[in-house]
This record gives structure tokens, C-alpha cells and sequence, in this order.
């Protein structure tokens, strides 16, 4: 997800890649990946406008964030007059009760404007919003599965239920708001996080639901060293099984097997350094398509692996640093334009991906089935 210019403020794929919703200064839209289309568009009313958004595959859930964050330090002033106000109450306290205590919600009642420290819940079919989950700092990037919503600020995701929006978690991550992933195909789940402290380190936190009664819920949480440097991109399959990272070297894509903790495989993107944006796995977990700042797109291949369910991380020690063979790129897009901020995806058509550009540039490519071939383009369209 990332902004792009004049009246776009972000853009992100959903959970299969199918759809991708654009957030807008007045409102979101929603495009079919494949064939490129717009499904339709949503214009709030003047000063309500969406900047980081995520839509639940092709339903009508659609989570966002404000636009703006001059009402930030307004609605800072407000919580500070609620809580002398509410000081002499016998209310009890709690480390999360700015994000459900009504007396923390000034503009429930009615809002002026949608704020950027504030998730809201909007169903599309009926035009209302559901809930909300409000946060002390502005929310830099939203994603959902089934069964919960996860929120990144600048150095923490917050997991919630999404049926009632109870607090499941809270994680420590790297500051500067990093990348995150999120598992969605099976009923536990992982949460993939760039971790605090030593540069390089990723987080996995593995939510284990029991099948009794009779056994609690559990957080497995296992680190893996991948980088010397720091993560600027990573992405997990929607089973969770695979784990790729890249960082602001961009030499060198890592592949790791989340239960065990181990490595798959190395692939070589180039010599020179370059800022790896963008990371995404195709359905069938056999390519990758990685985006960097040198302006090209590198397709990869992902050889054959073990699977394990997601419950045995805990018979599991510590993932070993294997020595892993170095693969090449399959093959090899070049954008016109360099240093544009570019995100890509896998289409439902086979051999396809799809680019999103910062310039609002949508570009649809295809692929020989053989490595070396030059992909070619089949279609470019501009987002308005």
C-alpha cells in the first residue's frame, strides 16, 4: 500500500488479489484487477475523505482511516479536556480504554470529518459504519481476514476481533510503521512483523485456536534473522506457509518456511542496491513477483517446499540458518520511469501480473511460461 498523487491517497490489493480499493480525498474506489475495470466508486460529503483502506476479498466490509491529520491535534486537545472531566469518575482503568471508553469518542456523535487516528468498520451494502476502533496516533496500514482486523501505527499493530472488535493483541514492532503480513485461508493464523531492536528481524506471531473447550487459545511467537539490513518489504502466503522479505540493500529476496522456521531459498535480484517495495505470491505459491525502486519487476520462481500445519510450530525449536541455494529471476519487466513507487500482484489469468504505480499508472503483463522470455504489456490504463 502506498500513496499516489494528486486526488489518490492509497492503494492496496485485497486478500486473493482479485480487487484493489483506491482510497480518495472524497471518498474509495473499488477496481477489478483483471480485467482492469472500476466496480464502482464512493463519494462521502465535503471534508470526508478515506486515506489507508482495505476491502474483505470482493464483500461489501471496507475498513479506512481519515484523510488528514490536521484534526489530529484537535481531537488530542479534546481527549485532554474528556479526561480532566472525567478524572473524579469511578471508572475503571485500563492500558486500552482510549480505544472503547465513550469518554474518549468526541466526535461520535457527530463527526466533521473523518480522522486518520480512527479505523472505521463500513458496510457498503446498507452505507453505514459498523464501528470503529480509535487509536492514540495516526494508522498507517489496515488489513483484514475473516475473523479479525489488524492495525499498524507507527511502531505497534493492534489485532482485533472483527465480530466485536475486542482486543486480541498488541505487538511491538521496528518504528517507522514497517511492513506487515497477514495469513487469511485457514482458521489459525499468523501475523508477520518486522521486529524491534536488531535490523533484519521479523516476528511471527501464530494464533492457535483450540478444537475443545477444554484448551485455551494460544500465541506461539517465533524471530527469524533474514536481513543484515533493514526490511522494507515482506509478504506471507494466505496459508501462511511461506514468508518472503526484502530490504533496502534489495540485493538478495529471502524465502523462508514459517512453521519450521527455516530457509527455502535466496534469489538474486541484482548488484546494485535498490529499495524493495513490494513483494507478492501468486495463488499457487510456485512465483513471485518482487517490485524495487530500479524501476523493474522481477518475477521468481518458488521451488518445491513442505508444508506443515500451522499447530506444529509449537513441537517446532528455532529455525536453524541453513545454507540455501541462490536463484536467478525468471524473468524481468523494466517501467519507463525509475524511482516511482510501484506495487504488483498476481491476476487470476495465468502468467499475468498487474503493476500499480504511484503516477496512478495501472500496467498488465504477461509472461512466457520459459525462463529468460522478455514479458510483454498487454494493457495500460491510468487511474482517475
Amino acid at each position: 500500500m502506498f500513496a499516489t498523487k494528486d486526488t489518490i491517497t492509497s492503494i492496496s490489493f485485497n486478500q486473493d488479489s482479485s480487487c484493489f480499493i483506491a482510497g480518495r480525498v472524497d471518498g474509495f474506489s473499488i477496481y477489478h484487477t483483471d480485467p482492469f475495470r472500476e466496480l464502482y466508486r464512493r463519494t462521502f460529503q465535503d471534508g470526508f475523505g478515506v486515506k489507508v483502506c482495505s476491502m474483505l476479498y470482493r464483500t461489501s466490509l471496507i475498513a479506512f482511516s481519515g484523510d488528514t491529520t490536521e484534526n489530529l491535534k484537535k481531537y488530542v486537545q479534546q481527549c485532554a479536556t474528556y479526561q480532566a472531566q472525567n478524572a473524579k469518575t469511578d471508572a475503571p482503568k485500563s492500558k486500552f480504554q482510549h480505544l472503547h471508553s465513550p469518554a474518549f469518542v468526541p466526535f461520535d456523535a457527530q463527526e466533521n470529518q473523518f480522522q486518520p487516528n480512527v479505523v472505521y468498520i463500513y458496510d457498503d451494502a446498507v452505507g453505514k459504519i459498523l464501528g470503529r476502533l480509535r487509536f492514540r496516533s495516526e494508522v498507517f496500514s489496515i488489513k483484514m481476514r475473516k475473523d479479525c482486523i489488524c492495525v499498524s501505527l507507527a511502531n505497534q499493530i493492534y489485532v482485533h476481533s472483527l465480530s466485536d472488535l475486542t482486543l486480541l493483541d498488541v505487538i511491538n514492532t521496528a518504528d517507522f510503521a514497517p511492513p506487515f503480513g497477514l495469513s487469511t485461508t485457514e482458521d489459525d493464523f499468523i501475523v508477520a512483523y518486522v521486529a524491534p531492536g536488531m535490523p533484519g528481524r521479523v516476528g511471527l506471531n501464530f494464533y492457535l485456536f483450540s478444537d475443545s473447550d477444554q484448551q485455551e487459545n494460544e500465541i506461539v511467537r517465533r524471530y527469524i534473522d533474514v536481513h543484515k539490513s533493514n526490511i522494507t518489504a515482506l509478504s506471507l502466503s494466505e496459508n501462511g506457509q511461506i514468508l518472503v522479505t526484502g530490504s533496502e540493500q534489495g540485493k538478495q529476496i529471502r524465502v523462508f518456511q514459517t512453521v519450521t522456521q527455516t530457509p527455502i531459498c535466496c534469489w538474486k535480484r541484482g548488484n546494485d542496491p535498490a529499495v524493495i517495495t513490494g513483494i507478492s505470491l501468486n495463488k499457487n505459491l510456485d512465483f513471485a513477483v518482487v517490485c524495487s525502486t530500479k524501476g523493474t519487476v522481477h518475477v521468481f520462481e518458488i521451488p518445491q517446499f513442505q508444508e506443515y500445519q500451522l499447530k506444529r510450530v509449537r513441537d517446532m525449536l528455532e529455525g536453524e540458518d541453513v545454507k540455501t541455494r541462490e536463484y536467478r529471476a525468471f524473468c524481468k519487466f523494466k517501467i519507463t520511469e525509475s524511482n516511482l513507487q510501484t506495487c504488483a500482484a498476481f491476476s487470476q489469468n495465468l502468467n499475468t501480473f498487474v503493476i500499480l504505480t504511484e503516477a496512478n499508472e495501472y500496467w498488465k503483463v504477461a509472461y512466457a511460461g520459459e525462463r529468460g522470455a522478455d514479458p510483454s504489456l498487454r494493457a495500460k490504463w491510468m487511474l482517475i
